[in-house]
């Protein structure tokens, strides 16, 4: 389900030749039937250029139009139109916004003004112009269906899951809303259930290349965690040590090499200073032996 403004734009080409008419004599009362005219040959020109998807000569046309009829909310909403296909979205929404002010409850400009807020990342912005759009047309299914896109990009994803029903309440087999619910149900850990919708879709689409993949990576993730389980070596009942055991032996042996080291070094330490430290009864006895050895070696020198 995609954006239909285009559509919708094609519809209205295709309908304003017989609108014209009827609307000249309501909206444009006190224009002249030249006026009137040049505004058919305008829209007939329009016409041509968005078949062949020349927006910006639309345009063109569009502000001549406009020159003739300035509050003519059709003109004015092709116009805004045109100009989001272009990409220019701020712009677009500011013609959105004068046909509003024309036709407040007009439910196609305040359903394209939503889309437009969406492109530009004001998603609660547009929340509130779908919810506008579901007060004037409840099952709305693209209403439905993109606001529930809206509530999955806030992180709203089981408030997104039952929009994503009501969409499919009224059409079951929509492949992207089926798809994008089982988006949303894998986000909340429920894979058996994504799995489900993930073959809904491939039950009407046996191709959709986003389906299989997503399943591919859904196998390949269950798959790569049974494996860790399977291949883990410790189990409730075995003996062999887990990594933190084994860390704190490793440590533990390693604190008690390490003291004993210094405690070898301490005690030769203090072995070495004992050897160098004399008692005072040593101490006299070495002097006492350097004096006879002086005496004897003065009786050899009188020799």
């Amino acid at each position: 389900m995609k954006p239909y403004y285009l559509i919708l734009f094609l519809i209205t080409v295709l309908l304003y030749p017989a609108y014209i008419n009827a609307h000249a004599q309501s909206t444009n009362e006190n224009l002249t039937e030249e006026q009137i005219a040049l505004l058919d040959e305008y829209f007939n020109r329009s016409a041509d250029l968005v078949d062949q998807e020349n927006f910006e000569g639309a345009i063109s046309y569009y502000d001549k139009a406009l020159e003739i009829s300035p509050n003519d909310p059709d003109i004015l909403f092709d116009k805004g139109l045109a100009l989001d296909t272009l990409g220019k979205t701020e712009e677009a929404i500011s013609y959105y916004d004068k046909v509003l002010t024309l036709v407040p409850n007009d439910t196609d400009t305040l359903y394209n003004k939503a889309l437009a807020l969406d492109t530009l990342g004001k998603t609660e912005e547009a929340i509130s112009y779908y919810d506008k759009v579901l007060t004037l047309v409840p099952n709305d299914t693209d209403t439905l269906y993109n606001k529930a896109l809206a509530l999955y990009t806030l992180g709203k994803t089981e408030e997104a899951i039952s929009y994503y029903d009501k969409v499919l309440t009224l059409v079951p087999n929509d492949t992207d809303t089926l798809y994008n619910k089982a988006l949303a149900l894998d986000t909340l850990g429920k894979t058996e259930e994504a799995q489900l919708y993930y073959n809904r879709v491939l039950s009407i689409n046996p191709n959709d290349t986003d389906t299989l993949n997503r399943l591919n990576l859904n196998a390949t993730l269950t798959a790569n965690v049974n494996q860790s389980k399977a291949s883990s070596p410790i189990t409730a009942d075995s003996d062999a040590l887990n990594p933190d055991q084994t860390l704190l032996v490793i440590v533990g042996v390693f604190v008690l090499i390490l003291a004993s080291i210094i405690i070898i070094e301490l005690v030769a330490r203090s072995r070495a200073s004992k050897k160098q430290i004399l008692s005072k009864t040593d101490k006299d006895k070495s002097d006492t032996d350097k004096k006879e050895l002086q005496d004897l070696d003065d009786q050899w020198k009188g020799i």
